[in-house]
């Protein structure tokens, strides 16, 4: 695969969709991320974006927990997926087909992001952009939100492999690290090779 099929193809990633071969996805709302909106320690209510928001588990159990939901994928039919699954919510998320490396000149702002293997879907060189972006539409107090996938080495290519202290690195030149858990709550499969990092924007 080429290694800028992220940022140059959303066809790539609609076929995967209409081939079943979306490896990725749970069908489900992640585990990690329904905890933290069960217990209210870190999101509140707010304005969030859930960045690479696949097929819109995750952004649509926020949306029944009562925030106002948007939702960013770079792929038609996940958009297309997204929606479908959200017709039942009483404040749907708003769905959006758009280049994540594009937010910037997006003019959107939220009080927190929320990311789930979507930094591990483009190459590492691409994360300083990743989150550069990001940052441009996260108010000032807002938090950035993150269930790291994969932390072991899986193959040359996507879901690439996150180096933790890297990423880290990266992360704070934009933010202060708030809140870091290892043991998370993991779908089986993915079990010991996941993290929770919540930043704060000061």
């Amino acid at each position: 695969m080429n290694n800028n099929y992220f940022v140059d193809s959303p066809s790539y990633w609609d076929n995967r969709y209409l081939e079943k071969t979306d490896y990725w996805s749970l069908n489900s709302p992640n585990p990690v991320f329904v905890q933290l909106l069960d217990d209210e320690k870190f999101i509140h209510k707010n304005n969030l974006l859930v960045l690479g928001s696949g097929l819109g588990h995750d952004a649509k159990a926020a949306a029944q927990k009562g925030f106002n939901v948007t939702g960013i994928d770079f792929s038609d039919r996940a958009i297309f997926y997204s929606r479908e699954l959200c017709r039942d919510v009483i404040k749907p998320p708003k769905f959006i087909r758009m280049n994540i490396f594009e937010l910037k000149s997006s003019r959107l702002t939220f009080d927190c992001i929320y990311e789930y293997i979507t930094i591990c879907s483009f190459p590492p060189d691409h994360l300083i952009g990743f989150l550069s972006n990001a940052d441009a539409v996260l108010e000032k107090g807002g938090l950035f939100v993150t269930v790291l996938f994969p932390l072991k080495e899986v193959g040359a290519n996507p879901p690439y492999r996150i180096d933790i202290q890297k990423f880290n690195d990266c992360a704070h030149k934009f933010w202060k690290l708030k809140y870091y858990q290892k043991n998370v709550k993991s779908v089986k499969p993915r079990k010991n090779n996941e993290v929770l990092l919540i930043y704060s924007k000061e």
